[in-house]
């Protein structure tokens, strides 16, 4: 089968750094277009990796037919928009989180998507590192078979630190300022609460998302370091620096009883990157029927809790 043709919308940081990379060293990928409206970095970008084509914003590059498939890295109050453009020109999307800075904005993406008759991927990489896949296998087989007992507490909390881990891929940069979008915010949000908001919902998406980790079920372990308690025992997952390549979380389960064990399981496969794997995901079900592991409308649950959380801590009803 032919590669999938990709466009990539965005070429920041997490473009530069992480994503663009990762996407060319999938063999199942083309990356045959990238766009960006600061044209010095665009053309240097593109130089750099030798994409074919540059396009002058996501509007453009969403009108080449040739294009199965758009990744977007924006600010996150632009994204969103830039991806409903995207998926009602019929492309299938990767975004980075969060999907929305609204539910209102969120249910818009959801719904560009089904008019189109294509689909949304939402980039919790976590939910593809080997070691939460690990836990997300054994924490499942506990809860079937009950020999753990049921679920009493989960905590889970990320210090980053050094996230970037003194990653050395190369990156363009140009004295351009980067555009601010529209920030279609929800509408009970006060005027002078928009930047907090905006700036507590970054720092925010990691604890918003495990905030309904006992649903064990339909939800991987997605945190930076997750302890879930049972009556007999626990799952505990440290995971290693968000740029850290090659390092999958480490896995410790205990069981209780007479005969006390500690576990604790190597992931496989050993040495990878969920960032990586996540894009593999990606590429992989951009012509299936099958969804996302991080689904859109997966994604537009921590949305709603995002907001739930805020209006308590403004005391709004």
């Amino acid at each position: 089968m032919a590669p999938v043709k990709l466009g990539y919308v965005g070429c920041g940081f997490m473009a530069q750094k992480v994503h663009i990379p990762n996407f060319l060293s999938i063999s199942e990928c083309d990356l045959v277009a990238i766009a960006e409206v600061r044209a010095e970095l665009g053309q240097k970008v593109q130089d750099r990796y030798r994409v074919p084509k540059l396009y002058k914003d996501h509007l453009e590059l969403a009108k080449d037919n040739e294009i199965e498939a758009v990744a977007v890295s924006a600010d996150f109050a632009l994204q969103g928009e830039i991806a409903k453009d995207l998926l009602s020109a019929g492309k299938c999307v990767f975004m980075e989180k969060p999907m929305a800075v609204s539910i209102k904005q969120a249910k818009s993406l959801l719904e560009a998507a089904k008019s189109a008759n294509t689909k949304l991927m939402v980039g919790y990489m976590k939910r593809y590192d080997a070691g939460n896949e690990l836990v997300k296998l054994n924490v499942t087989k506990f809860r079937e078979t009950g020999e753990l007992g049921d679920i009493t507490y989960v905590r889970n909390h990320g210090f980053c630190g050094d996230w970037i881990c003194n990653l050395d891929t190369p990156m363009e940069s140009t004295n351009e300022v980067a555009p601010s979008g529209p920030r279609k915010v929800p509408e009970w949000l006060p005027a002078d609460r928009v930047g907090s908001y905006l700036e507590e919902l970054s720092s925010l998406k990691w604890r918003v998302y495990g905030s309904h980790l006992s649903r064990v079920e339909s939800h991987t372990i997605v945190g930076m370091n997750t302890q879930i308690y049972f009556q007999h025992g626990w799952v505990h997952t440290w995971a290693p620096p968000l740029l850290l390549k090659n390092t999958t979380a480490e896995v410790e389960i205990y069981r209780a009883g007479e005969d006390q064990q500690i576990l604790k399981p190597v992931p496989e496969p050993r040495w990878t990157w969920a960032y990586h794997r996540e894009l593999e995901h990606f590429i992989k079900h951009v012509r299936t029927d099958q969804p996302f592991r991080s689904s859109g409308e997966d994604s537009l649950t921590d949305v709603r809790l995002y907001e739930e959380i805020y209006k308590k801590f403004l005391d709004i009803s």
